[in-house]
């Protein structure tokens, strides 16, 4: 019998890996090069166009929907979904600690400036604190909500077979996608960023969850 586990796979692995894969071919037609300059400087128009979009938004709005991208303030509201499916807690706690690590490893490893670094503060809108390091990618937050979000659905619907599945699906990933863009709004991070966090974040899901069922 078909088991539709073993195809996750399908479903979760290799749609961020082909995402992470078109960044750099992304970077590279904007500009024509791979360095740091290219990458922010390439996305520039975009970041300046969604961070200008969102000032007609509240900024009180952006900042704690910004704030649940947060892993300490996530967790306990993603844990109300126990009531639905208690095995959600073991694929929660077998994912945080992946999507950390993948975090971590990409922040060191690419070092690349967040828009504070390179920007002058009255170039662009920030909410919150205005962040000047160089770990702008991946995006922890948007690794967090994907990380989180897909692991929540691996567990309730690990293939999409009906209709009904597929609505659920698409809508809770439009919803943390527009999360996401909220990191682009604050002021934190390029566009890419978000692609790569989200990628990342996929993958973690699927791997906690699926350590954890």
């Amino acid at each position: 019998m078909d088991n539709p586990r073993s195809k996750q796979w399908l479903y979760w692995l290799l749609v961020p890996l082909a995402l992470l894969l078109l960044v750099p071919c992304v970077v590279l037609l904007n500009t024509g090069e791979l360095t740091h300059q290219a990458y922010w400087q390439g996305q520039l128009p975009l970041f300046l166009a969604i961070n200008g979009w969102a000032t007609s938004l509240p900024a009180g709005f952006l900042y704690n929907i910004t704030l649940m991208g947060d892993a300490s303030i996530l967790l306990p509201v993603a844990m109300l979904a126990l009531y639905k499916c208690p095995k959600t807690i073991g694929a929660l706690v077998a994912t945080l600690p992946i999507g950390a690590l993948l975090s971590s490893i990409g922040k060191k490893l690419l070092a690349m400036p967040r828009p504070g670094a390179v920007l002058e503060s009255t170039e662009f809108h920030a909410i919150g604190e205005l962040l000047t390091g160089h770990s702008s990618l991946p995006s922890g937050h948007s690794l967090t909500y994907f990380a989180v979000g897909i692991a929540l659905l691996v567990t309730w619907r690990p293939i999409w077979r009906t209709g009904r599945d597929k609505l659920i699906g698409m809508a809770a990933i439009l919803v943390l996608f527009d999360m996401c863009l909220s990191r682009v709004a604050v002021g934190a991070h390029w566009p890419l960023d978000l692609i790569v966090g989200a990628s990342l974040g996929t993958m973690a899901g699927w791997a906690g969850a699926t350590i954890a069922i």
